[in-house]
């Protein structure tokens, strides 16, 4: 299965969760961080090729979280490039407050 089509999966399950029963610790939203935050290349490709609007909106949720567990700049940064892509969704739910804070936990640390 390939990297979207295995983030999409993951998606559905994250969808069909009722708002009301969602603690973030489900195993689908780890394995979403980990699917990103494992398999940078290839979530770089779909971020830049084939992520939808409503991915794009569905991933600020646990942006930061994959920041953290990847602490790849290039992979947050491909994801912040989507904000001019999807101007809207990102003003409609302030994803540039996501990207900016994942941003700063994926830079490397200065010393």
């Amino acid at each position: 299965m390939n990297f979207a089509s295995k983030y999409r999966e993951l998606l559905q399950k994250r969808i069909d969760t009722p708002e009301e029963a969602l603690t973030f610790r489900e195993p689908f939203i780890k394995d979403a961080v980990t699917l990103f935050a494992k398999h940078v290349p290839e979530a770089i490709e779909f971020l830049k090729n084939d992520c939808t609007e409503d991915e794009y909106s569905w991933i600020s949720e646990i942006i930061e979280k994959i920041a953290a567990e990847s602490r790849n700049p290039e992979l947050i940064q491909a994801y912040a490039n989507l904000a001019e892509k999807y101007p809207e969704e990102t003003k409609r739910f302030n994803v540039k407050s996501f990207i900016d804070s994942a941003l700063a936990i994926a830079e490397p640390d200065e010393e």
